[in-house]
């Protein structure tokens, strides 16, 4: 390898070495409770953090619909 070819080769090297890697996520799981029962889960997730899931109620009874935004959880009965 020639001089020149080593000095492209160095000068590609430099520009590209500043580029920042790809942006990794970082995820956390947290635990959203329940409505009474003993199984709760979630099923989906949207771009502002609310959750959807299911839950038995009290004496597992039966299961419900949910939205969990955070902060509280809601129920939204059979569906």
């Amino acid at each position: 390898m020639n001089f020149r070819n080593s000095l492209g080769i160095l000068a590609i090297a430099v520009t590209l070495a500043p580029l920042p890697a790809n942006a990794v996520q970082n995820y956390v799981a947290m635990p959203l409770g329940g409505l009474g029962g003993s199984t709760s889960y979630g099923v989906g997730l949207n771009a502002i953090g609310q959750t959807t899931g299911g839950s038995f109620t009290a004496g597992d009874a039966a299961v419900h619909a949910f939205r969990h935004s955070g902060a509280a959880m809601v129920d939204l009965g059979t569906l």
